[in-house]
């Protein structure tokens, strides 16, 4: 689509628009995973979730990271205890879109209803030429 795009519209979507939301909403997923009872490090986890929680919600995913990773570094600090949630891959999150071959708007109706009157005016155009070679035939 990057090709079609800058072609047509003189834009550039270059790698693709990153779905940041479902990121950090599958990244959130996996912390509140690791925080779950069945993990050991299951209170340190939402202990750092606690406090860390008003910075995700001011300034976004990468402050909240930050505050996460330095407060499992000051609790635990001969293990890394961050390192045990890894992030999921960013190239699963990065969406390219493909042009339609045709869409339903004025547009698309327009190239349509313009195809249509063409096959018409082609099909009137071969029967006329058609009845004018049976005239000169059966004259």
């Amino acid at each position: 689509m990057a090709t079609y795009v800058s072609g047509h519209m003189n834009a550039s979507l270059g790698d693709g628009v990153f779905l940041d939301k479902s990121y950090v909403r599958d990244y959130q997923a996996r912390l509140q995973a690791a925080a779950t009872t069945q993990n050991p490090n299951s209170a340190l986890y939402a202990e750092v979730e606690r406090q860390c929680r008003p910075l995700r919600a001011q300034g976004g995913y990468v402050p909240y990271t930050q505050c996460a990773h330095d407060k499992l570094s000051t609790i635990a600090p001969g293990t890394d205890a961050f390192a045990a949630v890894q992030p999921p891959p960013v190239a699963l999150y990065t969406y390219n879109f493909y042009s339609p071959l045709w869409s339903a708007d004025w547009a698309g109706l327009a190239v349509a209803a313009t195809i249509i009157v063409a096959l018409l005016l082609l099909a009137r155009l071969l029967s006329y030429i058609s009845l004018r070679i049976l005239l000169r035939i059966r004259r």
